[in-house]
């Protein structure tokens, strides 16, 4: 398999740093900064005591501003997989139904009233956490 071209383009909103086509990123020293996972969904980094996520800023430098109402989806839904050919602007919409799963009224029930959070309820009901907050906040299956 042949490896990505690494492609740098800068960072709009924090000035001298960059962001490269496979996810990496430089602060404006021209160092590479390690980041971490944020909730273990995503890879975050911190700029200027800021934090961003790496897909988002990937998603902006290379397809350019993210639309209102959409969101930066994963092709292969590896969330920490950052090349910029694997991210998509996908409305939450489209996302939702992407990844949908049809619950029964005692499952919706249980994801309102659990006191797990939404990353546990999505790891649970093997769902995204964007959908378990929609159903806790009655967005979705609003009939139960």
């Amino acid at each position: 398999m042949r490896k990505a071209r690494e492609i740098w383009r800068d960072i709009p909103e924090c000035e001298g740093c960059k962001v490269s086509s496979i996810g990496r990123i430089k602060n404006n020293k021209g160092k590479i900064v390690k980041g971490g996972r944020w909730r273990d969904l995503y890879w975050r980094v911190t700029l200027f005591r800021k934090e961003y996520l790496v897909h988002r800023l990937v998603a902006k430098a290379f397809l350019g501003l993210i639309p209102k109402g959409c969101l930066v989806h994963h092709k292969d839904e590896d969330s920490f997989n950052n090349l910029v050919g694997n991210l998509e602007f996908m409305t939450l919409g489209d996302h939702n139904s992407y990844h949908k799963r049809r619950l029964t009224k005692e499952e919706v029930l249980d994801i309102r009233t659990s006191k797990l959070n939404t990353y546990e309820l999505g790891e649970k009901y093997n769902m995204v956490n964007q959908s378990i907050g929609a159903i806790k906040r009655k967005r979705v299956y609003k009939y139960i």
